[in-house]
């Protein structure tokens, strides 16, 4: 999965400047506390960091998946129909973590939160269209045709909401505790093997979450019936990609699920350190009670 790869490359980056920052300064209670002034070696760091990820993930996808190149085409036949649409969840999410991400070691870096989260944006939504474009110049890999290439207006869209999710969170109050989390549950197909490399190439194996704070919707006299510890998840995975014998096909069929969540930003301790760590594992949908809904009922007790 091409977004997987840079995203975790920036946030490692990212979480490493944060956490030497918060080390040496353990003053504050929310990440604005932390931007009082601009701190150039800070924004220098980050910039750099910034730098050295794009340059990795740009030399690794380049041998993963763009080694055969092609004049510039869009990918109009099979956009929709790879992976069941399941991979436009997962552009989403990685444009959402690249915003986040990115505003975080701005703020740090004593940038104001506005210009950091508006360059968290236009960062994100700028490294997801330029895999795309290179997308358009490559039609596979080793001779072999590969689905998802080619310019994908669909990959786009999901780019823009991604990236614009953090926006929605900042200028909408009702919607500042709305979580867009992944998780992993290994599917069948992965664990027999021979079709998967690695469970993140595997979109049956991956799950995309809305979180909901339904406490923060809840009138006053409602509020003592419910917990701001816990939130409603909907989720949505694809199955049966894959038809033996270890041949991909471009059936298969959508799965959505109810779920209960833990807001884990809700947890004591006020540190920055500790608020960075707590917003970053609450990006990660944990075990709890779920549900599928479609597209058959099955109650789960707790699950991915």
């Amino acid at each position: 999965m091409k977004c997987t790869i840079a995203t975790c490359l920036m946030l490692i980056t990212v979480f490493q400047l944060r956490v030497r920052a918060d080390s040496a300064d353990s003053t504050g209670t929310h990440s604005d506390s932390i931007a009082s002034q601009l701190q150039p070696w800070r924004l220098a760091a980050v910039c750099t960091g910034i730098a050295a990820a794009v340059t990795v993930s740009q030399i690794r996808q380049s041998s993963m998946y763009w080694s055969d190149p092609a004049p510039f085409h869009f990918n109009f036949h099979d956009d929709w129909q790879y992976a069941h649409g399941a991979d436009k969840f997962g552009h989403a999410m990685a444009a959402n973590l690249l915003n986040t991400g990115l505003t975080e070691a701005l703020l740090w870096s004593g940038v104001d939160s506005t210009t950091a989260l508006w360059s968290g944006f236009t960062f994100a939504l700028a490294h997801q269209t330029m895999i795309e474009i290179r997308d358009g110049f490559s039609q596979g890999k080793s001779g072999q045709y590969v689905p998802y290439l080619g310019f994908s207006w669909g990959d786009m869209t999901a780019n823009a909401l991604g990236a614009s999710f953090p926006l929605l969170q900042h200028y909408v109050p009702s919607a500042v505790n709305l979580r867009y989390k992944y998780s992993l549950h290994p599917s069948a197909v992965y664990e027999q093997g021979g079709y998967y490399k690695t469970v993140t190439d595997d979109y049956e194996s991956e799950y995309h979450w809305l979180s909901i704070p339904v406490y923060d919707f809840l009138g006053a006299s409602a509020k003592k019936y419910w917990t701001p510890y816990l939130c409603i998840a909907i989720g949505h995975s694809v199955k049966n990609l894959v038809s033996a014998p270890n041949v991909y096909s471009f059936n298969g069929h959508h799965e959505w699920y109810i779920s209960l969540d833990y807001n884990l930003e809700t947890l004591p301790g006020n540190a920055p350190w500790l608020l960075w760590i707590k917003r970053m594992v609450n990006l990660y949908h944990l075990p709890a009670p779920c549900v599928r809904i479609l597209p058959s009922v099955v109650v789960y007790g707790f699950r991915l």
